[in-house]
Parts: C-alpha cells; sequence; structure tokens
C-alpha cells in the first residue's frame, strides 16, 4: 500500500489550513527565488554583455597607445575627417532648412498681409480673426459700425469688439452671445454659421444685424482663424435705446415687431370691445435661403424690399405692414374677415410668382407661402395667434410652399373638408362616367420631325364645357386624392395609345404631367411602372414631368423618382423652368426636356426675353435637353422662339379627342 508522502513545510499544517497560512509558510520561498533570479541577471548582464566591450574598448585603446607617433595621427586625422564630412552635411542640411523656413515664413506673412489688405479694402463688415479669437485686421464699414479707429483693432479680442446678442428672443440682452467666433474656430467648420442678432458698439449705440462667422482652414484643413461679416440696412445706423429699437426703419423700411405687438393688442381689444373681426396675415419668402447662398444678403435685402412693395400695390397703401422678424412680414387687416384678406393673399401668390427679381445686374425668382389667422372676440394670447400662424406657415412651406393657407376654426375646418369631400364625389372618379377629362395637343417640331403629344386633365362642367381642374386638384390634394388621379390619366393615355397604333409611326412620344404629392404615396411608383408594362407600351414611348418648383422643393422625392423612371426606360420632363431654379434641377435631373414658364417668353421686355430665351437654348445644347413651350402661342411669340433656338412649340388649337 503506497503512502502519500508531503514536503515538511506542508506536512507542519493541519489538513484544515487556510490558503492565509500556506501563503505565509512560502512567502519567504518566494522572495529567496526572486532575490536570486535578480542577482542572476545582473551577472548576465555585466560579465555577458557590458564586460566584452569595456575588454575591446581597452585593447583598441592599447593598440593605439603602443602604435608609432605617425600611426596615431593618421588616425586621428581620418577620424577628424569622418567628424568634419559629417559636420558639413549636417551645415548643409541645417542651411537648406534655415532657408525653407524663411521662405515659409515670407509665405505664411504675405498670406497674412493679402488677407489684412482684402479685408481693410473691402467696402463691407469684416472681422479677420486669428486662430486664438483675437482681431487681426477690420474694415473700414466694420470700423465705423463698431465705433473704434481700424488702427486699434488688432490683438483685440473679438469678444471685446463685437458685441451681439440674441435678437430672436423676446428680450435680447437677456442672451448674450459671447462665444460665437471661438464656438465657430472650434467646430472647424467653413460653412458660415448665421446669427440674427442685435450688435451694441462701443458707443452703447443697438444695431440689428445678420451676423455670419465661419472659419478658415489651410490647405491641410488646420483651423488658421475665422473671417466675421455683419450685414444688414441697420449697419451704420445706430440706435440709442431698446425702447427706440424697431420702431421704424426696419430692414425694408417698414414698422418693426414692437410696433406690430402693440397693434395687435389694440386690436384684440377693440375685437373684445366691439365683437369685431380681423386678420393676421404672415408672409415669407419659400426660397430665402437659396437665393442667399446664390446670389448673398443684400440679393435678400433688395427681394424683401421689392415684395414691401408688391404688398403695397396690392393690399393698398393704407395697407398695415410689419416686419415681424427676419424672416416674415406680417399684414393687419383691420374689419376684414379672413376670407376677405385670402382673396387679395392669392392675387399676391400669383403676382410674385410672375415677378422677376433684380439685384446687382442678376435675376432670379421667388414664391411666397402666406398664413392667414382670424383676429376676433376668441383670440385671448397674441404669442398664441402668432405661433399659430407661424405653424400654419411653416406647414404649407412644407408641403412645397407657394400657396395661401387659411387657419380655420374647428367648424370652418369640418365645413371645409365637407367641401373637398363633396368636390371630389362630384368628380365621379369611381364611375364609368367620371367628369374628368383628359385633353391633348400637338408639340410641333421642325421640319420633318414627328409632333409630340402632350396630355393635361380637363373638367367636364354641367354645361359640357372643360374646365381647368385647379380648384378641383387642390381639394383632391388635401384629401389625398392626387396619385390616383395621376394614374388615372396614365391609364387613359395608356388606352389611348394602344387603340391608335398608328400614333407610333404618325408621332413622337407623349408627355404626361405628374404631380409631386404623388410620389409620397407608397407603391405609388411600382404601381405606375406595372400599369405600363401590362399595357405594352414601349417605355420610350412616354415622358413624365415634373414641376420645376416641385423638384426644387422636394430634390430627393424628384431624384428618387427621376431614377426609377430612368432605370425602367421612360423619359423625364422638368415643366414650368424658371432661369433661377432650372438651372440646379437640370444639373442634378438630367432631364431631356425643359418646358419654359411663360414667364419667359411673355416678358414686355423683348430684349431680355430674347437673351434669356437665348440663355436656355445654349444651355440646352451643352447639358443635352430640349426647351419647349407646352401652351399655345402666337405667330409672333412663336417665331421668336423659333429664332432663339425654342424648336418645339405647342400648336394653336387644342385637340378634342382623347390623343391628338
Amino acid at each position: 500500500m503506497s503512502e502519500l508522502v508531503l514536503r515538511p513545510a506542508i506536512a507542519e499544517l493541519p489538513y484544515s489550513a487556510s490558503s492565509d497560512q500556506v501563503l505565509d509558510v512560502l512567502f519567504p520561498w518566494f522572495v529567496v527565488f526572486a532575490i536570486v533570479a535578480i542577482v542572476s541577471a545582473a551577472g548576465l548582464i555585466r560579465f555577458g554583455l557590458v564586460a566584452p566591450v569595456l575588454q575591446r574598448r581597452r585593447e583598441l585603446e592599447a593598440d593605439l597607445a603602443s602604435a608609432p607617433p605617425r600611426e596615431q595621427i593618421e588616425t586621428l586625422s581620418e577620424q577628424k575627417a569622418r567628424l568634419g564630412d559629417q559636420l558639413d552635411a549636417v551645415l548643409d542640411d541645417n542651411i537648406v532648412l534655415r532657408e525653407d523656413a524663411v521662405v515659409l515664413r515670407q509665405g505664411v506673412a504675405l498670406a497674412q498681409d493679402v488677407q489684412r489688405a482684402l479685408v481693410a479694402s473691402s467696402n463691407e463688415a469684416l472681422l479677420l480673426v486669428g486662430p486664438d479669437a483675437s482681431v487681426q485686421q477690420v474694415s473700414s464699414p466694420m470700423a465705423a459700425l463698431l465705433k473704434i479707429r481700424v488702427q486699434d483693432a488688432p490683438t483685440q479680442p473679438a469678444a471685446e469688439l463685437v458685441k451681439v446678442f440674441d435678437a430672436s428672443k423676446d428680450k435680447p440682452f437677456e442672451y448674450p452671445l459671447k462665444r460665437v467666433v471661438e464656438d465657430a474656430i472650434a467646430q472647424a467648420s467653413s460653412i458660415p454659421k448665421l446669427h440674427d442678432v442685435v450688435l451694441v458698439d462701443q458707443s452703447g449705440n443697438e444695431h440689428r444685424v445678420m451676423l455670419s462667422v465661419q472659419a478658415m482652414q489651410d490647405r491641410h484643413n488646420a483651423v488658421c482663424g475665422a473671417l466675421v461679416r455683419v450685414e444688414g440696412s441697420d449697419v451704420g445706423a445706430g440706435r440709442s435705446s431698446e425702447r427706440t429699437r424697431g420702431k421704424g426703419g426696419g430692414m425694408a423700411g417698414l414698422p418693426g415687431r414692437d410696433m406690430f405687438d402693440t397693434r395687435v393688442a389694440e386690436l384684440m381689444s377693440i375685437a373684445k370691445s366691439q365683437t369685431a373681426e380681423h386678420c393676421l396675415a404672415l408672409v415669407a419668402f419659400d426660397n430665402m435661403a437659396e437665393v442667399y447662398q446664390a446670389h448673398g444678403y443684400w440679393a435678400v435685402e433688395e427681394m424683401l424690399w421689392q415684395l414691401a412693395q408688391l404688398i403695397k400695390d396690392e393690399f393698398g397703401s393704407a395697407v398695415e405692414l410689419y416686419h415681424a422678424n427676419i424672416m416674415h412680414f406680417a399684414v393687419v387687416q383691420a374689419f376684414d374677415s379672413p376670407e376677405i384678406v385670402q382673396i387679395r393673399a392669392e392675387r399676391l401668390r400669383k403676382l410674385v410668382e410672375a415677378h422677376e427679381f433684380r439685384w446687382n445686374k442678376k435675376t432670379y425668382r421667388a414664391t411666397i407661402s402666406v398664413a392667414l389667422s382670424a383676429l376676433n372676440q376668441t383670440t385671448d394670447s397674441m404669442t398664441r395667434l402668432v405661433n399659430d400662424c407661424d405653424q400654419e406657415l411653416r406647414e404649407a412651406r412644407a408641403l412645397g410652399g407657394n400657396r395661401v393657407s387659411l387657419q380655420l376654426t374647428d367648424e370652418v375646418e369640418v365645413m371645409a373638408r365637407s367641401i373637398d369631400e363633396r368636390l371630389v364625389s362630384w368628380l365621379a372618379m369611381d364611375a364609368d362616367e367620371t367628369r374628368l377629362q383628359m385633353q391633348s395637343f400637338e408639340l410641333a417640331g421642325e421640319g420633318e420631325d414627328k409632333p409630340w403629344i402632350v396630355t393635361q386633365i380637363r373638367v367636364e362642367m354641367e354645361d359640357g364645357f372643360w374646365a381647368d381642374p385647379g380648384a378641383f386638384l387642390t381639394s383632391a390634394a388635401r384629401v389625398g386624392l392626387l396619385p390616383k388621379i395621376d394614374l388615372w390619366l396614365v391609364g387613359r393615355v395608356l388606352g389611348a395609345m394602344q387603340a391608335s397604333p398608328a400614333l407610333a409611326t404618325s408621332h413622337g412620344p407623349v408627355f404626361v404631367p405628374l404631380h409631386i404629392q404623388s410620389l409620397a404615396d407608397e407603391g405609388f411608383v411600382d404601381t405606375l411602372k406595372d400599369q405600363v408594362l401590362d399595357s405594352g407600351v414601349d417605355t420610350q414611348r412616354l415622358i413624365f414631368g415634373l414641376d420645376d418648383f416641385d423638384c426644387a422643393t422636394h430634390a430627393s422625392s424628384a431624384a428618387e423618382f427621376v431614377k426609377a423612371m430612368r432605370e425602367a426606360g421612360f423619359g423625364f420632363a422638368l415643366t414650368g423652368a424658371r432661369v433661377a431654379s432650372a438651372s440646379q434641377n437640370i444639373t442634378a435631373l438630367k432631364p431631356q426636356i425643359v418646358a419654359l414658364h411663360p414667364t419667359i417668353y411673355h416678358d414686355d421686355n423683348q430684349s431680355r426675353a430674347a437673351a434669356t430665351l437665348g440663355y436656355m437654348s445654349a444651355l440646352g445644347e451643352a447639358l443635352d435637353f430640349l426647351p419647349v413651350v407646352l401652351e399655345p402661342v402666337d405667330a409672333s411669340t412663336s417665331t421668336s422662339l423659333a429664332e432663339a433656338g425654342v424648336k418645339r412649340v405647342a400648336r394653336s388649337a387644342l385637340g378634342v379627342g382623347p390623343l391628338y
């Protein structure tokens, strides 16, 4: 029988000994082992590594000492020569590096001097800031605005010179913006950040301005400072107190927010005491940001001024017009109902849509949205009234803008929805004899070119006449019926093409307009493609069109739709194209056809119209699209269009059949 023999150190422990007792016994052995290992390693390093090196060094020194003096001198000379060559090489490198450093410093200094010179010579209010947020240079307009001398600005902290407060707040001076420059530098973004601010100059005067701050980067994307720009018609026109700010001289020469608030409060009191009804209208541009990016701040300022004049022209000289904030005009119509003001607002919307804005020899287009709200005895809060109207305006712009929106009471909204439902029901979309009709006309070509076919929707009235479906389509949009109407039109077109196979040889492609709202309907695009494929009609014979403005306001939806149509073999057309917005849409969507907006060729200034048409024709040749006119025009206009390079124009008479 074998017997387990334990080492004495462990055998002395009881069987139930704890781990602490085991460690107490083993620890001295661990210490001894560590000491032995350290001593062994030190001996190995000393005698295995260091000793041989020292021994070889002693041998070399002994050889040198025992060598004849001549050999010693030669050896030392060789060493000196090698060291001298190495030193010369180092000195040469140092000289080259110093020369490069001098050139680099000169280049940096020159670049900084150029920056300062550009800022100093600018006629804009500019401030050049270094990476430490200290001022490097100011322009003369900025110095005049800040009430300082140009030579006193450098090296001062930008926050000490540019004291700004958040103008979007009711009490701006409770919201100082102390780190706008530092934050721009820290974020390292070269995209300008805009701030609507009240600027206080060194004399204590206040200025309502737009502050733009952007970081400046070198070619390695390292931040080397920031550029501060101040813009606004109030630049240089300081005001002395908070009480007078906004009481006159707004951005478009109009009363500001203070007087607007006072007037609304007064009308609220009148409404309650006299049981009267008033109307508040907020008016805003749909594409102000795009105009700012394309043409700059002063183009927006000019656009606002021209809009103010258009409002006065439409509403009359007695209109109560306020520049409520940097984005909105406010029109207050005392003792007028929203329904009456809505008619004027709609005329204003069309007037702006057809208006050509001009600034600094540049031409651009714009549209507005208008939100209306009743001010009556039930109005209990001016803040809620303005906020609700502003929310209505936002929703109108989210739907594509270029519309008038009336904020309704619950009872009126129910009534309006009932009217929409009755109008849509009257169309009888699901009946065999629907009141919707498809009308077509030819798009004439040049010479032997085949004419194309253009289709559109019409509504057959009780007396048998075909009318523009505008009001019906507006109601259809509100109840979500536009996708169904678009698919109905496509179905009618496909049926007519199947019934008239000769059209394939006698005519070119068929143009079918669609609504941008239909694209938001899930499954619309797939249903559209399936509808065409099931019909057996060649996809290359169909061209689907979207409105230019709708494509600009729904860029992503339009891009996805065009991609899907192009992959399926369909053509794409941009309709209602205006010069200001069409260039961007043409570049992004690459349409085969661009239908010009009537305001381009129905221009009283014939030379301007000819120049615009020539530009669109030249653009068409460069970007491979065909400019066309989809409405019938007289002979004189047709000749002018042909001379400008617009070869396809609608014929003078509409067809009455399903297809021309």
